[in-house]
């Protein structure tokens, strides 16, 4: 009498010899697979908190990011409530690279005195925010400070 094969056991040895040689090649990518698969770039959030809802309240603001190089990698605009916590709020997803510093620069369209509206000028609320490492996600808060204001204006280039 001959022995039959089973099939049960042929798919078995079939798979563990198939797993074993992909095994073998993962291995052979890198001495640690896990470690060379890249981390998603990190989203940058900048709000605007409460205290800018009774001087700015209806008015527009703008958001530029910039990195170490001085060139614009993001920038947004909006309008400042005057009753929503946070009075502003812009959302940059997967926008920072880890290791790389950034800075972030506001103006709020103010026009006091008459200057010219839709224009970023001396007489508008500016201001910037601490520069920073990414390395995961950021969120940055801005307070409303008048004696701290900038001219940031140049900032705004895209």
């Amino acid at each position: 009498m001959k022995p039959f094969l089973c099939v049960t056991n042929l798919c078995i040895a079939l798979c563990i010899a198939l797993c074993s040689a992909l095994l073998v090649a993962l291995t052979a990518c890198s001495s640690n697979p896990i470690s060379s698969i890249p981390l998603p770039d990190p989203d940058l959030i900048i709000e605007g908190d409460a205290s800018f809802q009774a001087t700015h309240g209806g008015q527009s603001v703008s958001v530029v990011v910039v990195g170490l190089d001085e060139f614009a990698v993001g920038q947004q605009s909006g309008t400042v409530s005057a009753t929503d916590v946070p009075s502003f709020s812009f959302s940059f997803p997967a926008l920072l690279a880890r290791g790389f510093s950034y800075q972030v620069h506001y103006w709020i369209d103010s026009d006091d005195g008459g200057r010219s509206p839709g224009t970023c000028d001396p007489n508008d609320h500016q201001g910037s925010l601490p520069a920073f490492s990414a390395s995961a996600n950021v969120t940055l808060t801005a307070s409303h400070s008048d004696p701290n204001t900038v001219d940031v204006c140049s900032k705004f280039t895209l």
